[in-house]
């Protein structure tokens, strides 16, 4: 790590979802993907602790798709190293 306590990044995401689903009309089982691009910064508190705020662009595939519409995501936290 560099002597910064602040330190961009970025990089991708790819998740694979298979999700049963329940509703009033019925059910199903529904399978798809999410991937995309994300940048974020992490400030470091101390050696093993950061606060980290990150921008997400979400991309749906396959049968996720159909019902979702292609998102933004602002996610922020605290992480820990270990």
């Amino acid at each position: 790590m560099t002597d910064s306590t602040t330190v961009p990044y970025v990089g991708g995401q790819f998740l694979y979802e298979d999700l049963d689903v329940e509703s009033v009309i019925g059910g199903g089982s529904v399978d798809g993907y999410l991937y995309g691009p994300l940048a974020g910064v992490k400030f470091f508190m101390n050696d093993s602790a950061n606060l980290f705020v990150e921008y997400q662009y979400q991309i749906f595939g396959g049968d996720l798709d159909d019902g979702l519409d292609n998102s933004h995501a602002i996610m922020f936290g605290i992480a820990y190293l270990f």
